[in-house]
């Protein structure tokens, strides 16, 4: 027997744990105290451990948690040309785009679906003759419900509406996988990691964990260091609540716009001086 590895008695004994607790209606944190205690006797490693925390996790969330907020939604129009889609999809990276008349979503497009007007005339091209259709979820749908209507319908990607039936976002599958194995990386996903990122005259994007000593030294402001270790926990202090998307402050001579956030915390900001 390895010496890392537990004596089968005790192994057996925390299996057996953990498989009544699964058969019983004992709470989550019944079952994550058991699996810190495998974890911490070698029965199961840091990942494997924290990819059953996700699963736990993913079913106590709910779609808003993790979903693209509309004002990051990178749609199409009904009314592009070819030339104007082919551009977007070539800047963006991305493979499926929701495809919007006004402020409403009405199909979904692939970019696969284009390759074969790259050889053809695209004169008579519309838009409508490669729609697939769209699937709308409320954004409080649990996400352990989501993945499985996700696997149920074998789509990849749905639009989320709020209460009042507005579009809220998008979810795509991958989002509810991260919840539960962590981030994926494609090719696509820029390895540019920046905190603050310049996207227009006086207009920058700011991750919400920028250090407060890097913002300072970035817009040379003097916002004080004592107050908050992040400039997302800076602007929450000035709110005095955990704002919603949209939401504006201003200090410093800087005007703040939330564009990413969940109901614990500030993810992403719009600074403009």
């Amino acid at each position: 027997m390895k010496d890392d590895q537990p004596p089968p008695s005790k192994t057996r004994s925390l299996l057996q744990k953990i498989i009544g607790l699964l058969q019983k209606q004992n709470s989550k944190q019944d079952l994550r105290d058991y699996l810190q205690e495998a974890q911490d006797n070698h029965i199961i490693d840091t990942e494997e451990a924290a990819m059953i925390a996700g699963v736990l996790a993913v079913s106590e969330q709910r779609v808003r948690n993790v979903m693209l907020p509309k004002s990051k939604m990178v749609t199409v129009c009904e009314n592009m040309t070819f030339e104007q889609i082919i551009n977007l999809v070539i800047d963006s990276g991305h493979s499926r785009f929701p495809v919007a008349r006004d402020d409403d979503i009405i199909g979904i497009l692939l970019a696969k679906d284009l390759l074969g007007f790259l050889r053809t005339s695209t004169e008579d091209f519309s838009i409508s003759q490669l729609m697939r259709s769209v699937y709308y979820i409320p954004e409080s749908k649990p996400l352990n419900v989501m993945l499985h209507e996700f696997r149920l319908h074998r789509l990849h990607m749905a639009i989320v509406t709020s209460e009042y039936g507005d579009i809220a976002g998008l979810i795509t599958i991958e989002d509810v996988i991260e919840e539960i194995i962590g981030e994926i990386d494609d090719e696509h996903d820029s390895e540019d990691n920046e905190d603050i990122k310049k996207v227009g005259t006086g207009k920058y994007l700011v991750s919400a964990l920028t250090k407060v000593d890097d913002f300072n030294t970035y817009f040379h402001t003097k916002l004080d260091t004592d107050a908050s270790d992040t400039i997302g926990g800076y602007v929450l202090s000035h709110f005095g609540y955990v704002p919603r998307v949209g939401e504006r402050v201003e200090f410093a001579g800087l005007k703040f716009i939330v564009t990413k956030a969940n109901d614990r915390r500030i993810l992403d900001l719009v600074v403009n001086r």
